[in-house]
């Protein structure tokens, strides 16, 4: 995919505007599907903290859910994470380096064994809890890390509007790079944290997007429904869920955080499980139906620290038309994919719309805050969702009180909100409960290339 960069006064504003090849970038009324990243734009996701974290080395918390509204028990990980609060969304997933699963495909003999099929690298989506300086994750391992990332962009409000600015060059306070601020801020005086693109912090962007659906046997017999996966290294083994293997536009073989999520048919999920079959092969897993599945190839290393350069470092490119940032110490001549902080052919997610539930938010389809670019395939939209045990739970296109199990063993959700295509969602409150959930759900601008 080609792009090119411009840096123009635009409405009256000096902007940084990347965006596909063959679209007028100075154009103010530009449809957004075609940009890649504005400075102009507000709500554009910054990273508050991002990491890879051993399992073992966190502390663990219970949590007893009554018969009203949920019976059932939980158990978390807690990762701290410096500021952050019940409004900054975060992402985290369970890691585990490689190893094998069983794949059962659609038609086969139920009586016949699965192939054994290799991956590289595993994900397993977890649960996130949002709360005061930490995250609370489950489910609950000590004996494999935990990537997750963070997002100090407020997923309930917009941001102030106004001039901005950047530059190329040497910053009066943070030395040699690039430094562009968010809309309302100066760059000459603001923190980092006001920066939405600097040389000097990660930062996350998208490589790719797509759906997916698990191929199904409609002939009837002793022969497996849907294509099946099972096993791996999150206690699944002795659950069969649906899977679906996805062959990727590009390679990856960075193997990066994925966000996926099942297209909702309105009754409780698991979280999936991503494994990476090869740089540019997937397999999305522990599906509780055969349903469509979306997914989103994140540019983004969560455990990269920024640190100053120790040299004279080619970290900057302008060519044919894109622009790319590589990660401190790289010189963008014998950068590898994974080491670039940005580039122009990513797309650089924001928040385009939020909408708050009402307390008496009843069962019903309800439309996003804002759709889904013209082209692009169902929304990545956050739900932020409380509960009666004083917990925040977050989510990207799905998300219940997932691992809260009751006696028999199961998963028990009293509540869920579900994207289902790309202009709504679906909200489930159970009328036996007697307390009214409230929240925000935030829609991103991604599109589809």
């Amino acid at each position: 995919m080609s792009t090119n960069t411009t840096i123009a006064v635009i409405d009256g504003v000096v902007r940084l505007r990347t965006g596909l090849a063959g679209h007028d970038l100075k154009d103010p009324a530009l449809d957004e599907r075609y940009l890649t990243f504005d400075s102009a734009w507000t709500n554009a996701f910054r990273l508050l903290k991002g990491g890879v974290v051993a399992g073992g080395s966190l502390s663990t918390q219970s949590f007893s859910y009554p018969a009203n509204p949920v019976p059932g028990t939980r158990t978390v990980r807690r990762i701290p994470v410096t500021g952050a609060t019940v409004k900054t969304p975060a992402l985290a997933w369970a890691t585990a380096g490689s190893g094998t699963v069983n794949w059962h495909p659609a038609g086969r003999l139920l009586s016949l064994p699965p192939d054994t099929v290799s991956y590289q690298k595993a994900y397993r989506t977890c649960a996130v809890n949002l709360a005061t300086d930490e995250i609370k994750v489950s489910p609950s391992f000590s004996t494999r890390d935990y990537a997750y990332l963070v997002f100090q962009t407020d997923a309930t409000a917009t941001e102030a509007t106004g001039p901005n600015g950047g530059r190329i060059g040497v910053h009066p306070l943070y030395g040699m790079g690039v430094f562009i601020s968010r809309p309302g801020f100066d760059h000459l005086t603001c923190s980092l944290d006001d920066m939405m693109l600097t040389t000097s912090r990660n930062m996350v962007q998208i490589r790719e997007t797509g759906m997916a659906t698990p191929t199904q046997w409609t002939g009837g017999g002793a022969r497996s429904p849907a294509d099946t996966v099972y096993g791996g290294p999150f206690n699944e083994s002795a659950t069969i869920r649906y899977g679906v293997r996805i062959t990727l536009s590009r390679s990856y073989p960075d193997y990066p955080p994925v966000i996926a999520y099942r297209m909702d048919t309105g009754y409780i999920d698991s979280l999936p499980s991503i494994f990476w079959v090869s740089a540019n092969e997937i397999i999305i897993g522990n599906l509780l139906s055969d349903d469509a599945v979306r997914y989103a190839i994140l540019g983004v290393d969560p455990a990269y620290t920024p640190a100053a350069d120790t040299g004279r470092i080619k970290r900057i490119r302008f060519f044919n038309g894109a622009l790319d940032i590589t990660k401190h110490n790289v010189n963008w001549e014998a950068a590898a994919e994974a080491d670039f902080l940005f580039r122009s052919n990513r797309q650089t997610p924001r928040f385009t719309g939020f909408n708050a539930f009402p307390v008496s938010f009843p069962t019903g389809v309800y439309s996003l805050p804002s759709a889904a670019p013209a082209g692009a395939g169902p929304s990545f939209s956050f739900f932020l969702v409380n509960d009666t045990a004083g917990l925040w739970w977050c989510g990207c296109g799905y998300t219940d009180m997932q691992n809260v199990v009751g006696s028999g063993g199961t998963y028990n959700s009293y509540w869920r909100g579900a994207v289902i295509n790309r202009s709504q969602y679906r909200w489930y409150k159970d009328t036996s409960i007697t307390w009214n959930p409230l929240g925000w759900i935030g829609s991103m601008n991604v599109s589809d290339f």
